[in-house]
């Protein structure tokens, strides 16, 4: 592996699926992780904050990385003993939603409680059995060659017919010719098929499903099977757990896993990554676990402490000396410390002198440390964001010694700003507002204790008198703010029956947030906080008293339905003041559309850049944020990307000054105008041209008090909604015309007794006038984003299906911007990812036989609810 030109590059394992020598490099130093005692026989728990590191060290178990490690030590992995073999399994997986809400508690309405439960979980046991079985023989028939498998020996048939009887697998050939490396296939196959059988039972129980299935003890039976290979018969099964807390898993599916824990025996052993309150501890007999050595050790990656001679600030340290041996530095190489300037901070705010810092020098390695608030990843951002600007200025293209320390200045500006987008980034959580302005306040007590005491401090940390008080409301919000890593809860002991217990009497703010609040401070102290304050402050949409502090937008909080999150969305307000910023959405690419990005940006002093990815779950949010506060948009639609036309119908729905541009030098099409209805601005990746057309097309628009496509929104926003639907399917092959719009409009009308209004019957005309005539007619929207392959070959850019499939995208954009209750699906049998991650019931997949079922099934939750 070459010398990196940044050391502090962040390594996150998607990235790396197939290079596992990078996470052996930096995740296997027995010195620099908890890699020496995760190895150690045994259950063990880790628990820690989102950017610990929990999945790299899980993934460092990982039989190929393993081997890699192996090699690392001057191991032969293809002949030295192989002690364990590790088995990835990430629990966030997409067969796991439809069993996120408690389907328990919803069949108990009207069938035997005890036997329904007794159903779910045969259900449950026997799927988890084969989902297993299935990543052991996938790990194994994928990694095997590499510590020195090889199934040409008549040996792997033996163990086929085994694991075929144990599992119960059928097939139209012998047994016996079976190939071993076929075995993960067969079982993928038969766990599909059962989930298919899952999922038709959430709405009509078929008890018969679960007849003569196997459980969770099939899953020690293949282990015993698969320790006769000569290169396992030593070794331990470690099924290495990621992301194992709710809502990926249940309580319910979470209790039947641990009683595989409390087992206790050969050949296996859990490795679990969760976060703190997420796991219950109790297993499906209702015993809990203990932490004893024979059934599970719990390693908590939380630190409370971060001072020199601290274990986080050793591990840090040991992490960064690991990645800086191959440039011939330390850590003690890289940062210039500054000098304490808290006494001239303050005396600015106070007003006692008119020159003096505005703003805490923030440098060193130690103050990384600190900041980093005892989050590995944070520290390794901060890192890697310093050395690539000062790497920059100094036109170097390697990290040396002759271009350190990095000067107090580049930290300081790296600091602050990444202090405010954290803080930024609060407004898109959940009830983000609200966690803001306790912030704030949080900030603005901390600088009154600094300015009445010159003694700087290391955290705030406050206590809540009278806790007992604390509305659950704001309970809930304090919580999640934890899981957001606003604030640290740090516990003595992460064991409880309760799930999502989160201890919130005392917490500690994420001390990233202090320079953007303004607050020097190295040494302890507590504040305490009445519960009566924190109630107010965290259910009053009144605005807070923050002297001395950057401005904070007040939100009023008037909620209304967003299709995105299926129920009520309190982050877009019509009556929130926006900044006059420009929001520029354009596909990411290293050609022109990265030149002119950067051409137009010069043009306007506020400009936020929306990354071309698909609009999933809370990106969409992110984005339609991003949308609604700035004060117009400019979009760059000339490769017609499916995600900008999406954000561009968001835009103008919500009523924003929308530019759409073409380059005219890339592509030589006019059908921009015919398939969306708009007009676009024509221009040449040329930065005095681009400066001309901002100032004769965009500048002079954006300062009339109404944008044209508000106005034809105001004139229609008076008419009756109607239960009308729109529904807006391909129509480019007479088969989806004919058969399954067909089929799927005489439901809606003989079934529900909707009126249909079909996409294509404003086709003629002003399109985009007929679109939002059409769309003010109708309560609900049925939109397929299938995108049809071309029916027949062609020399055109832009072919018909693909237009007709931007519009349809198109429509759903503005239906996500009105607010409409929706139904979005595509067809797996022509794409393979959905546009939108909308939550709920509103998105689904289907084929050409389960389109009338899919939509029959989730019309009665989400448009009647």
């Amino acid at each position: 592996m070459g010398v990196e030109r940044n050391p502090f590059e962040i390594i996150r394992t998607e990235d790396f699926n197939s290079n596992y020598k990078i996470i052996a490099e930096y995740f296997s130093d027995p010195k620099a992780s908890y890699y020496s005692s995760l190895k150690r026989r045994g259950n063990t728990i880790l628990v820690g904050t989102r950017g610990s590191g929990k999945t790299m060290l899980l993934k460092s178990l990982y039989l190929p990385v393993h081997a890699e490690i192996m090699k690392k030590e001057g191991k032969d992995p293809l002949v030295d003993p192989i002690k364990f073999v590790g088995i990835l399994i990430n629990c966030e997986r997409y067969e796991f939603k439809i069993f996120r809400e408690n389907v328990f508690d919803y069949h108990k309405q009207s069938h035997d409680e005890v036997k329904i439960s007794q159903f779910w979980k045969q259900c449950f046991g026997y799927y988890f059995s084969l989902l297993i079985i299935e990543e052991m023989l996938n790990t194994i028939i994928t990694h095997g060659p590499c510590v020195g498998l090889n199934f040409s020996q008549s040996l792997y048939g033996q163990l086929a017919q085994k694991i075929i009887h144990t599992c119960q697998l059928q097939s139209d050939t012998d047994s016996s010719s079976i190939d071993f490396k076929l075995l993960a296939s067969m079982l993928k196959e038969k766990r599909k098929k059962f989930s298919r059988l899952m999922n038709d039972s959430i709405l009509d129980i078929d008890y018969s499903i679960i007849k003569n299935k196997f459980n969770l003890s099939a899953v020690i039976e293949v282990g015993e099977i698969l320790q006769k290979i000569p290169r396992f018969s030593n070794a331990r099964f470690y099924l290495l757990l990621d992301d194992f807390f709710h809502p990926n898993l249940a309580d319910e599916q979470q209790e039947i896993l641990l009683e595989l824990i409390r087992v206790r025996n050969e050949p296996l052993a859990f490795k679990i990554a969760t976060l703190p309150g997420g796991m219950v501890f109790t297993d499906d007999s209702g015993f809990e676990l203990t932490g004893r050595a024979d059934e599970f050790t719990i390693e908590s990656m939380e630190f409370p402490k971060l001072t020199k001679g601290s274990s986080y600030y050793s591990l840090v340290k040991q992490i960064v000396n690991n990645r800086l041996e191959q440039y011939g530095l330390t850590h003690k190489d890289l940062f210039e410390e500054s000098e304490d300037n808290t006494r001239d901070f303050l005396a600015k705010l106070r007003g006692e002198v008119r020159r003096g810092h505005t703003k805490c020098e923030y440098a060193g390695f130690n103050t990384l440390v600190h900041l980093s608030s005892g989050v590995i990843r944070t520290f390794l951002l901060l890192g890697q964001k310093i050395i690539d600007k000062h790497l920059n200025q100094e036109s170097s293209p390697k990290l040396s010694k002759f271009v350190l320390p990095v000067p107090v200045d580049v930290q300081t500006e790296i600091v602050n700003n990444e202090s405010s987008e954290y803080l930024d980034a609060i407004e898109s959580y959940k009830n983000g507002a609200l966690i803001l302005k306790l912030v704030h306040y949080l900030g603005k007590e901390a600088r009154d204790k600094l300015l009445s005491n010159e003694t700087a401090n290391e955290h705030i940390q406050f206590q809540i008198k009278n806790y007992p008080n604390l509305e659950e409301s704001a309970k809930e919000i304090l919580t999640r703010a934890v899981t957001k890593n606003v604030f640290h809860a740090y516990q003595l002991s992460h064991r409880t029956n309760r799930r999502g217990y989160v201890s919130i009497k005392s917490l500690v703010l994420n001390r990233l947030f202090t320079p953007a609040l303004r607050i020097p401070y190295r040494d302890r102290w507590r504040i305490d906080v009445d519960v009566d304050t924190i109630n107010e402050i965290l259910q009053s949409t009144k605005p807070i008293n923050i002297s001395n502090n950057r401005p904070v937008k007040q939100y009023t909080l008037n909620s209304a339905y967003c299709p995105v999150i299926s129920g009520e969305c309190d982050k877009i307000d019509s009556s929130i003041t926006v900044n006059n910023g420009c929001f520029y959405a354009s596909p990411i690419q290293t050609n022109w559309t990265a030149i002119a990005k950067d051409f137009f940006n010069k043009q306007f002093k506020k400009f936020e850049f929306a990354p071309e990815y698909p609009p999933k779950g809370l990106l969409t949010c992110k984005i339609c944020e991003m949308i609604h506060r700035n004060y117009f948009g400019i979009y760059e639609i000339t490769d017609l990307n499916e995600n900008v036309i999406f954000e561009l119908a968001l835009a103008l729905a919500r009523k924003k000054h929308a530019f759409a541009i073409v380059n005219t030098e890339a592509y030589k099409y006019k059908q921009i105008k015919a398939l969306l209805g708009i007009e676009y601005i024509p221009y040449q990746v040329v930065e005095d041209e681009i400066k001309e057309v901002c100032k004769e097309k965009i500048k002079p628009e954006i300062r009339k008090d109404e944008p044209w496509n508000a106005k034809e929104i105001n004139r229609l926003q008076s008419k009756t909604l109607q239960e009308n639907v729109l529904l807006a399917m391909p129509q480019t092959t007479r088969y989806y015309t004919k058969t399954l719009t067909k089929k799927v409009k005489s439901t809606l009308e003989d079934k529900f007794k909707y009126k249909v209004i079909p996409s294509n019957d404003y086709s003629k005309g002003n399109w985009f006038i007929n679109l939002l005539n059409t769309l003010f007619d109708s309560q609900y929207c049925i939109i397929d984003t299938t995108e049809l392959p071309p029916q027949e070959p062609t020399n055109d850019l832009i072919t018909k299906e693909r237009l007709d499939y931007l519009q349809r995208i198109f429509i759903l954009g503005f239906a996500v911007g009105f607010r409409k209750k929706i139904l979005q699906g595509y067809n797996t049998a022509y794409c393979n990812r959905i546009f939108t991650d909308m939550q709920g019931n509103c998105h689904f997949e289907y084929n050409d036989t389960t389109l009338v079922t899919e939509i029959t099934d989730r019309i009665p939750k989400v448009f009647c609810e």
